[in-house]
């Protein structure tokens, strides 16, 4: 079950194939269309597997860095987020997490 604006269903995963991969230093960032009308905040959720932090704690501070950066940044409507992380985002300060989030923000493919 899905907060509203945050949390993407498992159902709505397939549909990535067909959107954007934008790869960046911290992480890849997948972007597809939503299909249900925009809602007042953007769908977006942070996938941190094992492999990446092993740590229960690790990787739950890697999705509170993400989605602190992601809610502060303005991001248009009408698309579903997914960021996948890389074991970069525990190393590096948040001014250098924050860059790197924007760069990969506004990569164009």
């Amino acid at each position: 079950m899905c907060k509203e604006g945050m949390g993407v269903s498992h159902a709505l995963f397939p549909r990535f194939r067909s959107g954007k991969h934008l790869r960046g230093a911290i992480g890849t960032l997948h972007i597809a269309v939503d299909s249900q009308p925009p809602l007042i905040k953007p769908r977006f959720t942070v996938v941190v597997p094992r492999k990446v932090a092993p740590l229960a704690v690790d990787r739950n501070r890697i999705k509170r860095r993400i989605r602190g950066l992601f809610t502060t940044q303005a991001v248009p409507l009408g698309f579903i987020y997914v960021f996948y992380p890389s074991k970069q985002v525990l190393l590096i300060s948040h001014q250098d997490l924050k860059k790197a989030f924007l760069q990969l923000l506004t990569q164009k493919t």
